[in-house]
This record gives structure tokens, C-alpha cells and sequence, in this order.
């Protein structure tokens, strides 16, 4: 019995899978993210040799919460989340150890995991324009640009 070979598969275990589980949550991605294009040619996307090395959604309009699949995104580099309307970063974010860019600047966070400071590449870290209460001590104590909670802009 011969199989037919899948016409176009997608690895859903890789960083397209996570792309795929963020769309799918996301009814502003799937406005700007079309079913027809490959993920590469995404909005907001940059992938370099199948991975996803940038993900820029400023203003994107994203709502709720970033999805926790986001930690399995070891490549990515640069996460501009700002001027959206998110809620909560995941734990997960901790695990993104070439991060070297993180803004999240001007949503609706309420709080940062403290897992952020687990991020050894990160130079630049936006978090101004939030309803922040506190700051995890391991992101309160590392240098960072705008990394003052009590800044209000």
C-alpha cells in the first residue's frame, strides 16, 4: 500500500508550529498573517535558515496573552511586542537565551516573569507604558535602559 507523499507540510514541532499556535489564538494575526502565505512572508516575521529570528508586532493590536510556545523560539534575537494590548508574558520567555532585544513597552502588563532575568544576551529591555506594580529583583537589579518601574510615560 503506497502513501502519497504530503503536498506541503509544514514542521509543526519547529518554530512555524509555534507561529501556527500564536496565529491560531490570535484573531488580529490572522487578519495580517494570511493562510495562502508561507510563514517567512509574514508580517512581523524574519526567519533565517527556518528559524525565527525577529518578530516585530508593534501596534499589531494583539490582545490577551503572548503564548508560552514563544520559549521554544531559541533563535529569536529581536521581540518587539510594543503598543499592543497584551496582558501577560509567559514564564517561557526565559528560555529565548539569544534574545538580545525584548520591548514590551506601552501594553497592559500588570507584571514581567521573573524569568526574564534569566536572559543572558539581552541588552535592551522596554518596559515603560505599563501598569506595572513591582519588578522581579532579577530584572530590577541587571542594567537596562528604561528599566526604572517608576518611569511613566
Amino acid at each position: 500500500e503506497l502513501l502519497e507523499p504530503p503536498k506541503e507540510t509544514f514542521d509543526d514541532e519547529g518554530d512555524v508550529g509555534v507561529l501556527r499556535t500564536w496565529r491560531a489564538m490570535c484573531p488580529e494575526l490572522q487578519e495580517r498573517w494570511p493562510e495562502a502565505a508561507r510563514p517567512e512572508h509574514w508580517d512581523g516575521v524574519t526567519m533565517e535558515n527556518s528559524r525565527v529570528v525577529n518578530l516585530k508586532f508593534y501596534a499589531f493590536g494583539l490582545t490577551g496573552a503572548v503564548p508560552a510556545e514563544i520559549g521554544r523560539l531559541s533563535a529569536l534575537r529581536v521581540l518587539d511586542l510594543a503598543n499592543n494590548q497584551l496582558t501577560s508574558v509567559p514564564a517561557e520567555i526565559g528560555q529565548l537565551t539569544s534574545l538580545t532585544k525584548l520591548d514590551l513597552g506601552r501594553n497592559q502588563l500588570t507584571s514581567v516573569p521573573a524569568e526574564i532575568g534569566q536572559l543572558t544576551s539581552l541588552t535592551v529591555l522596554y518596559i515603560n507604558g505599563n501598569q506595572l506594580t513591582s519588578l522581579p529583583a532579577e530584572i530590577a537589579t541587571r542594567e537596562f535602559p528604561l528599566a526604572n518601574s517608576h518611569r511613566h510615560s
